[in-house]
Formats: C-alpha cells, sequence, structure tokens
C-alpha cells in the first residue's frame, strides 16, 4: 500500500472525523491536512543532484522549506527544515538527522 493510499484510508475513515477519535480528546481530521501532506507526497518543489552523488527533495512554501537529502546509496542522510519569521527572515532550524 503506497502513502497515497493510505491517506485516502485516513480520509475516507469516519471515526477519525470525531473529536475524541484515540479515545481521548483528539481532534477530528482536517480535510485541509490530507490535502497537504498528499501535495507534499506528490509534489516536491525541487529534485537535484547533490555533490556525493546523492539526491536533494526539496519543498517550498510561503512559510517552511524543507530539504530530504539521500546519499548515492539510497541512505537518508538529513531531513532539515527552516520556518520563516515575521521579518522575512528564517527562523528555528526544524532538524532531524
Amino acid at each position: 500500500m503506497t502513502a497515497e493510499d493510505r491517506l485516502n484510508k485516513l480520509a475516507t475513515d469516519p471515526r477519525l472525523r470525531q473529536v475524541g477519535w484515540d479515545g481521548y480528546r483528539a481532534r477530528p481530521l482536517g480535510d485541509a491536512a490530507i490535502e497537504a501532506a498528499m501535495r507534499f507526497l506528490r509534489y516536491p518543489t525541487a529534485v537535484v543532484p547533490t555533490m556525493c552523488g546523492g539526491v536533494q527533495l526539496e519543498w517550498h512554501s510561503k512559510d517552511v522549506t524543507m530539504e530530504l537529502t539521500f546519499d548515492s546509496d539510497g541512505t537518508p542522510l538529513s531531513l532539515v527544515g527552516w520556518a520563516r519569521t515575521d521579518d522575512g527572515g528564517l527562523g528555528k532550524d526544524l532538524t532531524v538527522d
């Protein structure tokens, strides 16, 4: 099952559209979240080669930039992101290595 298939399954599960679907107080699954996740999976803004023989996928939006880099052997190297601040600068790095 692909990630898109799993997202479609989540989107059509009526239990996830109710408050408390997790047995506690979870908020209902939002259509905007599903749509954003689908766009993220389908359309990286850029796909570029890296100097180490790998590939970098980039996603750019109005407020956030994210990059996922794979080494030449296919090993994920890094996932980094930056959030824009109100003054247009880059805010806190959002890094997972």
